[in-house]
């Protein structure tokens, strides 16, 4: 770039001379001086005249010093070490020059309070009416607002460059560096003239990186132990923390660095919450352990109120309240405020009131069935006797080894199924009480409401009871539908007898 420097008071000083506090005044008048060289006043060049130390050579400027230390230029009256004036209201500028007076710093002044700090090239046998080429903002001061890089400052602080930056250094401990450049801003620690590491990185996408200089989300923190602190400065602060083992979330003080960990992830899943956790906004409906560290019970609260709605406690085997020792080891089910199930630490089930079932009608177990490959839901089985402990489908009349109806004809499936892990375990569910739908057989007598049933020589089979004494010890139950011939589903009450 090559600006001219017109219609303002230009002063150039040489780098290389001698400085000292002196005092001059302009030569004849002029708006501008070119050259003003201090030199010491003892070397035979000067003479002093009328209380000022003034030039004897012709070189077509006057520096006058006196014993007030001050120099004017400009001006007569200097106020200051250095004062330089237009007498035509003019902008001011001092240009320092290096030993080949190519290389120029500029300071200029203007009367609108504009203060600026430029660098150039002025050649003057190129260039003698002031034009300067190469020419660079520095510093700029306009209406409050410093640029550096800039002589139109928009903001407070303001720096153009390819890469902007502003470091603070400190003499005696880390360094730090602000900066814009390649697509982020980022603030960075480390030392003058070595390596930076950065802190604090924001992209074009928005994200935001603590101690990584690649964020990858919109908050991204790396850190051996990474946190986040919310303080709030009235009231409770909170802390969120990540680690090799767990995340956790924790109320405390920032000050006191003490806080208390509410909720804690670890690696496996486990969520841990030490407190209350609130389902609807509601202080009654929460997921809460007591505050007191000796007890051991968990509650799940879906409430209004402390005596309506339900709740799920869970007491730990050690729970020290002596009113709750009964409780020890139980998950107990409440509504409006009382027991409706209780489960034992030893595995039994209390109902406090009653149980009604709407999944099945009848109470079954589950047996293995030894010609099961014929099977299916509604037959009559009978005691194997060749086979300990299992069934087998009935294939004789009145036979009192009568076991059951296998159970889920016609869509009616079990209401209880009774079990034991490890001991009777089998893949037919046969119903021993309750309604169910069981294949019969009119042939031997047509099935009205209410006529008992036994087994029957047709496989799987009831039919009517005709002769009530061979039928003792062998009835399967009541009919509940009719069947007047052939062979079809029968809805019976069983009542084995």
């Amino acid at each position: 770039m090559k600006r001219k420097i017109v219609g303002i008071l230009v002063v150039t000083l040489l780098i290389a001379a001698t400085v000292l506090p002196v005092v001059g005044t302009m030569n004849n008048g002029n708006t501008k001086i070119n050259e003003i060289q201090l030199e010491t006043v003892n070397d035979g060049q000067a003479s002093f005249t009328d209380g000022c130390w003034q030039r004897d050579d012709s070189g077509g400027y006057v520096t006058l010093i006196n014993n007030y230390d001050l120099v004017g230029i400009g001006t007569d009256t200097p106020a200051r070490r250095l004062h330089i004036t237009n007498p035509e209201g003019g902008a001011v500028v001092m240009m320092l020059m290096d030993d080949d007076g190519k290389f120029t710093t500029f300071l200029q002044k203007d009367q609108n309070d504009y203060f600026a700090i430029n660098q150039g090239h002025w050649d003057p046998e190129a260039y003698p009416d002031f034009y300067i080429t190469d020419y660079k903002d520095v510093i700029a001061l306009k209406e409050g607002k410093v640029g550096f890089g800039t002589g139109d400052p928009k903001d407070n602080l303001h720096i153009l460059d390819d890469s902007p930056s502003l470091t603070l250094e400190d003499p005696d401990d880390t360094d730090w560096s602000i900066a814009g450049a390649n697509d982020e801003f980022s603030i960075a620690s480390g030392s003058v003239g070595g390596i930076f590491a950065k802190k604090l990185v924001i992209n074009m996408d928005g994200n935001v990186g603590f101690g990584t200089g690649d964020p990858k989300d919109n908050l991204h923190i790396l850190d051996d132990s990474p946190s986040l602190t919310l303080e709030d400065v009235d009231d409770t602060d909170w802390k969120i923390s990540g680690n090799d083992d767990e995340f956790s979330i924790g109320h405390g003080g920032i000050n006191s660095g003490l806080f208390t960990k509410d909720i804690i992830i670890n690696n496996d899943g486990d969520v841990d919450v030490h407190g209350t956790l609130g389902l609807v906004g509601n202080s009654y409906s929460t997921i809460y352990n007591f505050d007191d560290p000796d007890r051991e019970v968990l509650c799940l609260n879906a409430r209004t109120t402390t005596s309506d709605g339900a709740a799920i406690n869970l007491y730990g085997n050690d729970d020290p309240l002596e009113e709750n020792g009964g409780f020890r080891g139980q998950v107990r089910l409440f509504t409006e405020g009382k027991t409706r199930l209780s489960i034992t630490k030893h595995g039994k089930v209390n109902i406090h009131e009653y149980l009604q079932i709407f999944g099945g009608s009848d109470i079954s177990e589950p047996f293995d069935v030894s010609n099961n490959e014929e099977i299916i839901p509604g037959m009559v089985v009978v005691i194997d006797t060749e086979n300990p402990g299992e069934l087998k489908i009935s294939d004789k009349e009145y036979d009192r080894c009568a076991a059951g109806i296998i159970s889920g004809a016609g869509g009616v499936k079990p209401g209880i199924i009774l079990s034991q892990e490890d001991f009777f375990d089998g893949e037919n569910q046969v119903a021993l009480a309750g309604r169910v739908y069981c294949y019969c057989d009119a042939s031997y007598g047509s099935i009205q409401p209410g006529d008992l049933l036994t087994t029957s020589p047709t496989l799987g089979h009831a039919m009517k009871v005709t002769d009530y004494e061979r039928a003792q010890g062998a009835v399967i139950g009541k009919a509940m539908t009719n069947l007047e011939e052939g062979q079809g589903l029968v809805l019976i009450l069983v009542s084995l007898q």
